[in-house]
């Protein structure tokens, strides 16, 4: 593989990541007027905010490595 492809191939990598890395902020910030309470009490919520902080960290930093 030529290098500008090499460089276009991670570049497009790249800016897929940041796409799904914004995707799982806005569900974030969807859920941040949740309180705590709410949070322990629904287990579908709490869930759904470890999964995408989650995926949001681990996921995207291994790239980064």
């Amino acid at each position: 593989m030529s290098d500008k492809k090499a460089s276009d191939l991670e570049k497009s990598l790249i800016l897929t990541k940041i796409s799904k890395l914004n995707r799982y902020l806005g569900f974030l910030k969807q859920l941040r007027d949740v309180s705590f309470e709410e949070l322990r009490d629904d287990f579908k919520t709490i869930g759904a905010v470890e999964r995408y902080l989650q995926v949001s960290i681990v996921k995207h930093n291994r790239y980064w490595q």
